[in-house]
């Protein structure tokens, strides 16, 4: 089993994906075309598998169902986006939130009218404030002092991409080099 931190079971005649490592139980049928509000309140209000407690994930709790080492998600996304809310919004920014891709296991901030898959869990949560899941536990997120503020052509938006590296997004015309945002035109050369 490529996910043996991942049991798929039956309880009460619905399927759910359960973690014994962290303690979370998931809702294996996924729900699509939901904008955050909309997911939000549709995992709060699930009753599936003989439970009513359901929530939106965090982010981190997301990270847990990519297996990074095999590059697939827990699920198989066949007809479903592979973009799904998590219930993390963005600092400073209330508009967005935090959504995961189950093709690539990298997250982005999206803003929040905007229509997603839902994939609800219940149990314990992971990683408090001012941590990350890197896929092995719980580490200081990078982007915890805000790195991207000082950085020319950074907006104010960061990527935790291990506990000592992160990724600034930046402006329009600008690319992230791993140090920098950088332009693919060399000096006057467009």
């Amino acid at each position: 089993d490529t996910y043996s931190l991942l049991v798929t079971k039956s309880i009460a005649g619905d399927e759910v994906l359960e973690g014994s490592r962290y303690k979370l139980l998931w809702q294996k049928n996924l729900e699509t075309e939901k904008n955050w509000e909309e997911a939000l309140f549709y995992c709060e209000n699930l009753e599936y598998a003989g439970f009513s407690d359901w929530r939106l994930p965090s982010i981190n709790e997301l990270f847990t169902m990519y297996n990074y080492e095999i590059r697939r998600f827990a699920v198989e996304i066949t007809d479903y986006p592979h973009l799904f809310w998590s219930s993390s919004t963005k600092i400073g920014s209330p508009e967005e939130a935090y959504t995961f891709s189950a093709l690539g296991g990298y997250t982005e901030t999206r803003e929040k009218n905007i229509e997603y898959g839902t994939f609800c869990v219940r149990g314990g949560g992971l990683c408090e404030g001012g941590f990350f899941w890197n896929g092995e536990g719980c580490v200081e997120d990078p982007c915890r002092y805000d790195p991207c503020k000082d950085i020319e052509n950074a907006l104010d938006e960061c990527f935790p991409k291990s506990a000592k590296r992160s990724r600034c997004a930046c402006a329009e015309g600008f690319f992230w080099d791993g140090k920098k945002c950088a332009s693919p035109c060399k000096a006057d050369s467009c």
